[in-house]
């Protein structure tokens, strides 16, 4: 199956599982007030803190490794999950109550506890749906994210008329975890299994220490403005703000997980070829780019009608910053592309530096909250973090692997022009001519994209 192929399918799995997610998160909306859909919003900053505690990277390892079909890799990092599972819910147990402290949420305490019981169901899923994409074989992975989501949308409504409140959003997150278990087993070839080899220990934790710590920054940088929003400014902004968040991440968390599902495998195979890997970092560094100007320039052009539309008028205080939040999104989902190749040749350190970068601007960001009383610093201070980020992620890619970065750079620079005659034509009033000049300088840059793409350069 060519690359082309498998790209729409995993590009269509992605959008429905992101798509039930948006749903999920929709009907909790509606059906919830904005203050307690605030509430259920701390709930996710939770679930993104759980992710980061198990966040090694254990299975993009068993992609990636020329063992990852031995039984005795498997089994070893099936362990090492359950370890991470235990020691994740330990550390959500400790932090319950300082976590309610820093979120305004005072009352909040015991329902984040309930969360402490998920890593642990979380590290017992079987790990042999990620060995399976070794094999170009994607749909175990499919079934099981599409079905968990499925069980939690369909929770929704009975829950919430037995609760009525923010227990909805409680129980439909541990209904999807539980579903998720099930699916991971029912799809797996290998039953799960557990060993303790020390050699393959040893190389977990040289693969995954640099992405586990790289997640602590990420974490902050995903989340630092949803939390100095719910501190300074209550659940009830919380709420509206994670309405136009949730806009801007949902589609770049789903082309992110393209990317390194579609690539990570290839540029693996092409690790000790430096000519088909310069090809595959071009030619996934176009594609990249290209669709976070398309996601930007679609938000500019109905954004604000969609985020109304989908989440209603309670929900307008938001719209303002929803193009600086696709934005900010859409150039962190750009840092995807060397970070994907990195790992290809177990490099792991990239977005952890990349990440230390940005992390630098959340302090500047709480700041520019705290003195303006106004979140459109906060944001405008989140974007040049990640422009700054984005040129150190590329940088970090030339020293560690040694790729030619001209093409990249240029066609990153490009993009970024658009996206800055974008915000200025909606901050400033700009002309839509004046968008034009940088998108056609753009469209340039990549126009050699489609012809790779049908010479078969990047197929399997």
């Amino acid at each position: 199956m060519t690359i082309v192929r498998q790209g729409s399918l995993l590009f269509a799995s992605q959008i429905a599982d992101s798509a039930l997610t948006l749903g999920r998160n929709l009907l909790l909306a509606r059906l919830l007030s904005v203050e307690q859909f605030g509430i259920a919003a701390s709930f996710s900053i939770l679930m993104m803190l759980i992710d980061v505690t198990q966040g090694a990277g254990l299975d993009r390892m068993l992609v990636q490794a020329k063992s990852g079909e031995l039984d005795k890799t498997q089994a070893t990092l099936q362990t090492a999950q359950l370890v991470m599972g235990i020691g994740s819910g330990l550390i959500i147990l400790a932090i319950s109550w300082p976590y309610s402290v820093v979120m305004g949420t005072h009352g909040m305490v015991a329902a984040y506890l309930i969360f402490s019981m998920l890593p642990v169901l979380r590290s017992l899923q079987n790990l042999d749906m990620y060995r399976l994409q070794r094999e170009n074989k994607f749909w175990p992975m499919i079934i099981r994210s599409l079905s968990a989501q499925v069980v939690s949308l369909a929770s929704i409504w009975p829950l919430h008329w037995w609760f009525g409140d923010y227990r909805t959003a409680i129980g439909s997150i541990l209904i999807f975890h539980t579903a998720a278990f099930v699916a991971s087993h029912l799809g797996a070839e290998r039953p799960i299994r557990f060993a303790a080899d020390p050699e393959v220990l040893a190389r977990a934790k040289r693969f995954g220490a640099p992405i586990l710590l790289n997640g602590v920054f990420l974490f902050f940088v995903m989340n630092g403005d949803r939390m100095v929003v719910s501190n300074r400014f209550g659940p009830a902004m919380l709420g509206a703000f994670s309405a136009a968040a949730l806009l801007a991440m949902s589609p770049t968390l789903v082309m992110s997980r393209v990317v390194q599902t579609l690539f990570l495998p290839r540029m693996s195979r092409a690790q000790d070829d430096q000519v088909r890997l310069q090809w595959l970092f071009n030619g996934a560094g176009d594609g990249t780019i290209l669709l976070a100007v398309c996601f930007t320039l679609g938000t500019a052009l109905m954004g604000v009608p969609l985020l109304l539309f989908l989440f209603g008028p309670k929900y307008a205080v938001a719209a303002p910053y929803l193009l600086l939040l696709v934005v900010m999104q859409s150039i962190r989902f750009v840092r995807a592309v060397p970070a994907v190749v990195a790992m290809a040749r177990a490099e792991t350190r990239n977005p952890l530096y990349a990440n230390i970068v940005r992390g630098a601007f959340v302090p500047l960001a709480f700041l520019a909250a705290v003195f303006s009383q106004d979140i459109f610093w906060l944001i405008l201070t989140g974007i040049m973090g990640e422009v700054v980020a984005a040129f150190s992620s590329t940088y970090f890619v030339r020293r560690m692997i040694g790729l030619d970065l001209r093409h990249f750079l240029w066609t990153l620079t490009a993009g970024l022009g658009v996206m800055a005659s974008l915000l200025a034509n909606s901050l400033f009033g700009l002309a839509w001519g004046y968008c034009l000049i940088p998108l056609a300088v753009f469209m340039l840059q990549v126009r050699g994209l489609g012809t790779v793409m049908r010479s078969g350069r990047l197929s399997a």
